[in-house]
């Protein structure tokens, strides 16, 4: 399957819905200079600048699940036109206690707050609201134990589409108790999930860039919703420092990575943000069924990360 199909389709959806977004709604808050760029659509660019001429190996079963997701993030810009008027900015204990038992029993496995700032914005997007629910869901362990595997990438384009559902409903949910949102879908995302993951104390970044949580190691899709609640109870630290302690040592995930795209000195980018992984080779892996052998191979989905202090 050739990775114009997607773009196109991506384009299609997304970018259209993300028009109208901006035409709707004047005041955003937009990303710094040099922000990262738009995490999706940079692969494509690669793909193009770098005459990729490689087809994207991806199961027939998995398609319908990435078309799906797409859809999922036209809706969420679509459903804005729904948030209340003059909605509530304060929420309320109980309603606070009720979000979390609904995200819990339509299949979100954990929930974090925290504060959205500029420099996670990526490049040339723009949103409304600074106040973040972050939302987390395991992917299936023996199913990434396969990876690269057909099987691994249906289980991978089916967990972005269940998570863009997730978010929608929770979205649909805040704006019934009269608050406004936006759902974040786990695909193509306007910011860094994994950095505003970590700021809501779920875990912390290992050095393959993806977020490490006690329960599931690096083995979860990240969505979140964008919200004019101000009252969140927003993080105030990061309980898991000694993870990336770990990672220093730990070289498995590097030495694993087929186009060895994660490099034992970091790289610095924008705002002092530092990153191990190789954007541009990282997106040629993908393109192997969604590779996700760092995930694979990585020590902490091999064994829980609180026996390992």
């Amino acid at each position: 399957m050739k990775t114009e199909f997607l773009e196109k389709q991506m384009r299609k959806r997304v970018f259209r819905a993300m028009q109208d977004y901006r035409k709707n709604f004047q005041e955003t808050i937009k990303p710094l200079p040099e922000s990262p760029e738009f995490g999706f659509f940079t692969w494509f660019r690669i793909f193009r600048e770098k005459n990729i001429k490689i087809k994207l190996k991806i199961s027939v079963r998995a398609l319908p699940f990435a078309l799906r997701a797409i859809l999922g993030i036209r809706k969420s810009f679509k459903s804005l036109r729904k948030n209340p008027k003059n909605a509530l900015t304060s929420i309320t204990t109980e309603d606070l206690h009720d979000l979390e038992e609904y995200a819990k029993s339509i299949g979100v496995d954990k929930v974090g707050y925290t504060k959205l700032t500029p420099e996670l914005i990526l490049e040339s997007q723009e949103l409304l609201y600074d106040n973040m629910i972050v939302l987390i869901k395991e992917m299936d362990k023996n199913l990434i134990a396969l990876a690269p595997h057909k099987k691994t990438m249906v289980m991978i384009m089916k967990t972005y589409y269940q998570m863009g559902k997730q978010a929608n409903k929770i979205a649909k949910f805040l704006r019934k108790k009269g608050y406004s949102c936006h759902a974040g879908p786990a695909l193509g995302g306007l910011s860094l999930y994994p950095v505003l993951a970590q700021r809501a104390d779920l875990g912390a970044i290992g050095r393959h860039g993806l977020l490490i949580t006690p329960e599931f190691g690096p083995r979860q899709r990240i969505a979140v919703i964008y919200t004019n609640i101000t009252n969140l109870p927003i993080a105030k630290s990061n309980s898991y420092g000694w993870i990336p302690e770990f990672c220093k040592k730990c070289v498995r995930c590097m030495e694993a990575c087929p186009t060895k795209a994660i490099y034992d000195t970091p790289i610095q980018k924008a705002h002092g943000r530092l990153t191990h992984i190789d954007v541009e080779k990282c997106a040629q892996g993908f393109l192997n069924y969604g590779c996700s052998i760092c995930i694979k191979e990585c020590t902490f989905n091999k064994n829980s990360p609180e026996k390992m202090r």
